[in-house]
């Protein structure tokens, strides 16, 4: 990593060459993020960029990096240093991890806990920025079982507390590098405060720890799905065998409803082939039934409410026509 001042620390995929660039980022990963085994990116060159600084033993690493995966087994746990506790908080993208048998989904302003001690996947679907804090289990000891009941859920960082984390989370990521060692770990006591403010916060009124992880778990199962014409709240809730009532009081816990969440996602999926396929002029209406859109008037319709713009203008816009 190149140095600035000890201990500040940059690092940038750009700084080497395209064909190793992506060994290079495995390392990088590995420098920062705890060790990690990763699924070779076939591809002429990799993107990422991260800035790192140590604090007193906590450390805070923002971290922007292309779509990639992989995962923590025994062997990569027992090569960590220490056990700790990862507040990821997703600042853009999408993010997908499993961890304790759950299928977790982050979005911006999303956060999770993470436990360096348990098996873990990710998979980074889109282009993402993403800030984490890296906190000893020992330095939580007395808050260790609320870390550890939130390692099975996404926490929506969109009002109250967890909004207040989020906004200082994306703050200090920003000023890293103008943040003294000093006045540092002054700053980082106060973010573990936070975050666990924010755990406490989320557990009432809202979803029960338990009720996040089946949330998540249906989310990363509609995100699996959204081909499926038939995608339904009826079907869903039978593959989950719970009442459509209930599934539909999940979603509401959370301020949406299983339909918007389905049709969202279905229109950003879609926006995202549109634009990927535009210079070799994919059918609009195969990019519609690829995710679950059977009728054409009815996708562009609800296109150009979400995106103020026809499918075909954003076709032709992404092709530069």
């Amino acid at each position: 990593m190149k140095k600035d001042s000890e201990p500040w620390l940059t690092w940038a995929s750009a700084d080497f060459a395209p064909a190793s660039q992506f060994d290079a980022w495995e390392s990088a990963l590995n420098a920062s993020h705890l060790p990690w085994a990763l699924d070779r990116v076939h591809a002429e060159r990799f993107g990422a960029r991260m800035r790192l600084k140590d604090f007193g033993g906590l450390r805070v690493v923002s971290c922007e990096c292309e779509p990639c995966s992989g995962r923590r087994r025994s062997r990569q746990i027992g090569r960590g240093e220490g056990e700790y506790f990862g507040a990821l908080l997703l600042l853009s993208g999408e993010e997908r991890v499993r961890q304790s048998g759950h299928a977790l989904v982050l979005r911006p302003r999303s956060l999770m806990i993470w436990d360096s001690t348990k098996d873990i996947d990710f998979k980074v679907a889109a282009d993402i920025k993403k800030v984490t804090v890296f906190i000893p289990r020992d330095r939580v000891a007395s808050g260790s079982e609320a870390f550890l009941r939130h390692c099975d859920r996404v926490i929506d960082c969109g009002r109250g507390v967890p909004a207040v984390l989020a906004s200082h989370l994306g703050a200090l990521a920003g000023e890293l590098g103008s943040i003294d060692h000093r006045t540092g770990t002054a700053a980082v006591d106060l973010t573990v405060d936070l975050i666990a403010s924010a755990l406490e916060a989320s557990e009432a009124p809202g979803l029960s720890a338990g009720q996040g992880g089946l949330l998540s778990d249906i989310e990363a199962y509609v995100l699996d799905n959204l081909a499926d014409p038939g995608l339904t709240p009826d079907g869903i809730a039978r593959h989950f065998f719970i009442s459509t009532r209930y599934l539909h009081l999940l979603f509401a816990r959370s301020d949406r409803t299983v339909c918007r969440f389905i049709a969202e996602h279905r229109l950003d999926r879609a926006r995202r082939e549109l634009i990927r396929t535009a210079p070799s002029g994919e059918p609009i209406t195969r990019i519609a039934a690829d995710v679950g859109i059977d009728d054409p008037a009815h996708f562009s319709r609800l296109f150009k409410q979400r995106f103020g713009v026809s499918p075909r203008q954003l076709r032709k816009e992404a092709a530069g026509t």
